[in-house]
């Protein structure tokens, strides 16, 4: 069963729904996976594909569809962030998709602005291993312990030594980081930890 009292829970469609409406079950084989924010669900079928539901204005829950009907893909974790999501598969490919107007899907400036309802390949990563996002921007970690950010800067919430206006519309590699084994982005802040877990670092506001 799936509800939400406020404007952003769509089901299936581009209607707003407040009522309580069953989408799934554990007899339809679903794992759910700890991916939500406030504004949006998803889940992780046992067969790796995504389902996810949210409000239609920003099509982060592509509208309740179930993604590998697009798209023949099989996502290991998703991160949202909000009014975006972003995924990485088994082959540590990354997508992305939802709201576009911060750079935070990682897409390039030629597409600033225009949401994606489904997902699409941010080009510029490979390798990953680990992801994270929240409002407006979005990290991923790579197989050898390097970080990248991109989206909204205006906190240092990037981790690039700059902020204010200076989003960044493609990931960019956080240079004073390396040999990073976990990440986590907060509202305005990200943190990242070493693999031998000495070592914690944190940034933004």
């Amino acid at each position: 069963m799936a509800w939400n009292g406020e404007r952003w829970l769509a089901i299936g469609s581009d209607l707003e729904d407040d009522t309580n409406t069953k989408i799934a079950s554990s007899s339809d084989g679903i794992t759910w996976y700890d991916a939500s924010s406030s504004s949006i669900s998803s889940n992780i079928l046992q067969s790796g594909s995504c389902l996810a539901w949210n409000g239609s204005y920003w099509l982060a829950g592509g509208y309740g569809t179930e993604f590998t009907e697009q798209l023949p893909l099989t996502f290991t974790s998703i991160a949202d962030g909000g009014y975006h999501s972003v995924a990485f598969t088994t082959n540590g490919e990354v997508y992305a998709w939802g709201r576009n107007y911060d750079g935070e899907l990682g897409l390039g400036a030629s597409v600033y602005g225009i949401n994606q309802s489904s997902p699409v390949l941010i080009t510029d990563l490979s390798n990953v291993s680990g992801i994270a996002a929240e409002i407006y921007y979005s990290l991923a970690l790579t197989t050898n312990g390097k970080v990248y950010a991109w989206g909204k800067n205006n906190f240092g919430q990037l981790g690039l030594g700059y902020y204010n206006n200076n989003d960044e519309f493609r990931p960019v590699l956080i240079t004073d980081l390396s040999n990073v084994s976990g990440i986590a982005a907060g509202d305005s802040h990200s943190l990242a930890f070493t693999t031998n877990g000495e070592e914690v670092y944190a940034w933004g506001g």
